[in-house]
């Protein structure tokens, strides 16, 4: 792969990623409830919107690297028009996210928030995942909610979990029913060969799943009556579920 298809993967899974990360307290602003429940229903068959900008010689080589792409299976071209809408393949997703520094293992991240939701209605707060007792207007519990966000990411992408907050972005985790036989088989080998992280390509990703989750926040929806999710209520017992005897984590 050259240099512009490597941004062009980057730029895929940082929009994909922004399209799943929880929903935060800005995120309960119209119209983002509404961007995001339709960003995330299309997701499986439509990929993240892409458009080939430009025109002439450059839409035409810009379409030529997504067919390249699809022709290395590192990209799925979806929409009637195959480049309305685009996805990362799988393999392509994991080294991606090796390349990015980030988290790689969507089964571990599952069997995660699978244990800790057995006792408690099916809901796992992210303070039990980052070990957190409470939220805390600190560079530390900002950063630990961020990493934790990070590790479930492979899972919300592939529907094994899912995500819902209430109005002040306290965030839970949940297995969906795809998630639940999932975790019942062994865990898929990771690649061993794994591409190593590279801290620009990283920064890169960062900014780009930022901006991507910035547009879903302002964008003017497709469908304007959509209100989207509902969020959970603010009421909700934050403290630690009691570990089983024997239990592991």
């Amino acid at each position: 792969m050259n240099k512009t298809n490597t941004t062009t993967l980057i730029d895929v899974l940082a929009r994909t990623d922004a399209i799943f990360r929880p929903m935060r307290k800005a995120d309960w602003v119209p119209p983002a409830p509404s961007n995001l429940w339709e960003a995330r229903r299309r997701f499986s068959s439509a990929g993240v919107l892409w458009r080939v900008g430009g025109g002439g010689a450059n839409r035409l080589a810009g379409e030529r690297e997504l067919v390249g792409l699809q022709e290395m299976s590192l990209l799925v071209l979806c929409g009637k028009a195959k480049r309305s809408g685009v996805r990362l393949s799988e393999t392509a997703e994991i080294g991606v996210r090796a390349l990015c520094g980030l988290p790689l293992d969507a089964h571990a991240a599952l069997c995660r928030v699978v244990l800790l939701t057995e006792e408690r209605e099916g809901l796992c707060s992210e303070l039990w995942i980052a070990e957190l007792d409470e939220y805390a207007d600190t560079d530390d519990c900002r950063n630990a909610l961020w990493e934790t966000m990070l590790l479930v990411l492979p899972a919300l992408v592939r529907g094994w979990v899912a995500s819902n907050s209430d109005v002040q972005g306290a965030v839970y985790y949940y297995p969906t029913p795809a998630g639940l036989a999932a975790a019942q088989l062994p865990a898929p080998a990771l690649p061993t060969n794994s591409p190593k992280w590279s801290e620009p390509i990283g920064r890169f990703y960062h900014d780009q799943t930022i901006a991507a989750r910035q547009r879903l926040r302002t964008s003017k929806p497709s469908s304007p009556s959509e209100i989207g999710e509902c969020p959970l209520s603010a009421s909700l017992d934050l403290r630690r579920p009691r570990r089983r005897k024997g239990a592991t984590t």
